[in-house]
């Protein structure tokens, strides 16, 4: 197993005085409403694992993303990727139409996959996603996607349960199964293809900046021939 946690580990003890428990000051600005929100964030990987795969090639991976949403309705994610030690450079962009229709949350998108440097591994997947909020703190979902270049289908099951600690800082341990079909490339077989799990814990710095410590593990099943993957990450996100 690649261990890659310690440094992201570091960087949670550092920054261990931001996660005390305490309530939020009421001083606190509510964001106003319209038709547009927006999101940034930035992180720190010790890998950048992606559907059980060590996409940075055994390095950090320092990265950044906006998110734009309209009228709860219309979403636009762009993500950048950079590792500190290897050639890999991501630039992805990625959006989808989503509607609540009750029992599911139902998003229907596109993924391009762009990797700047290697033009040759650029793929564009089309997707349908399924999703349920419980009150007890549960999410559940499922992801069916079809990569075009690949002319393979990935599925995920996953399921999530976000614990309140403080007013501050919860904990969200989640796992999720993935199956898939010719997807890691033309000699790929049909059936069980990584199985990953995790722990998060969101801390709100204010109602627009949280700061998310978490940890990772990606087990590789029947369908895909890597290694077992263990990293963390901290993530700083900015909503406006």
């Amino acid at each position: 197993m690649k261990n890659h946690l310690l440094p992201a580990a570091l960087l949670m003890l550092a920054s261990a005085p931001l996660l005390s428990a305490g309530e939020l000051p009421a001083s606190y600005e509510t964001r106003s409403e319209g038709d547009f929100a927006f999101s940034l964030t930035a992180g720190y990987e010790s890998l950048h694992v992606y559907r059980g795969a060590d996409s940075s090639m055994g390095s950090a991976n320092l990265w950044q993303g906006l998110d734009v949403e309209y009228k709860d309705f219309l979403h636009f994610n762009l993500y950048h990727g950079s590792g500190t030690n290897s050639d890999y450079e991501e630039l992805t962009p990625s959006a989808y139409v989503h509607h609540d229709f009750g029992p599911v949350d139902a998003a229907l998108g596109v993924i391009w996959y762009h990797f700047p440097d290697y033009h040759s591994s650029d793929s564009v997947e089309f997707y349908l996603r399924l999703s349920h909020d419980f009150k007890n703190g549960i999410s559940t979902w499922m992801h069916v996607g079809y990569n075009e270049d690949a002319d393979g289908w990935y599925e995920e099951l996953g399921i999530k349960y976000t614990r309140e600690i403080t007013e501050r800082l919860s904990l969200a341990p989640y796992a999720s199964i993935g199956f898939s079909q010719h997807y890691r490339g033309p000699t790929g077989s049909d059936g069980l293809d990584n199985l990953t799990i995790g722990l998060t814990a969101p801390y709100k710095i204010t109602k627009q900046v949280s700061l998310t410590p978490a940890v990772g593990l990606a087990l590789p099943l029947d369908t895909f021939d890597g290694d077992n993957e263990l990293w963390g990450a901290l993530t700083l996100s900015i909503s406006f």
